[in-house]
C-alpha cells in the first residue's frame, strides 16, 4: 500500500495497515493537489472548481504537471508491483486530477466534492477504467 506523506493519508494507510497487515511505503508524489492553504469556504470551493474545469489559477500547481505527476506515480507503481494488486491512499483534489486523465475530461466541482472521506475506487490499470467505488458509473 501506497501513500502520500501528509498526516491524514498516513493516519488512513496506518490503520489499513493495521487491520490487514499491508505493509506500507510513503510516495511523495501522492500528495495533495499544492493549493495555497486556504480555510474550506464559498471562495475556496469557488476557486478549486474553477481550476478543475479548466480555469488556471496562478496560486496553484500547474494542471500539466499535477496530472504528470499523479499519473506517473500510478504508472511506477504499476510497474513496480509486476502484476499483484495495489493500494494508494491519497487525497480528492489530485485524485481528481487522475480520474480526469482516467475519463479524458475535466472533472466538474460536483464530482469532487461528491468523493467522501475516507472513500474507495478500484481501478483495472491495465485497462484504466474504474470498476467500483466512486466514479464506477462514469466509464466511457
Amino acid at each position: 500500500m501506497y501513500h502520500s506523506p501528509e498526516p491524514k493519508a498516513v493516519a488512513t494507510a496506518d490503520i489499513i495497515s493495521e487491520m490487514t497487515g499491508i505493509p506500507t511505503s510513503v510516495m511523495d508524489e501522492l500528495h495533495e493537489l499544492r493549493i495555497p492553504t486556504i480555510q474550506p469556504t464559498e471562495e475556496f470551493i469557488r476557486r478549486v472548481g474553477a481550476y478543475l474545469e479548466g480555469f488556471p489559477d496562478p496560486e496553484f500547481e500547474e494542471w500539466a504537471q499535477a496530472t504528470e505527476r499523479i499519473v506517473g506515480c500510478v504508472r511506477r507503481i504499476t510497474n513496480e508491483a509486476n502484476g499483484c494488486s495495489i493500494a494508494m491512499v491519497s487525497h480528492g483534489r489530485i485524485l481528481t486530477v487522475l480520474f480526469s486523465y482516467l475519463f479524458k475530461r475535466r472533472m466538474t466541482v460536483k464530482e469532487w466534492q461528491s468523493i467522501k472521506l475516507p472513500d474507495l475506487s478500484v481501478i483495472d490499470l491495465e485497462a484504466w477504467t474504474v470498476e467500483r467505488g466512486f466514479f464506477s458509473n462514469m466509464n466511457v
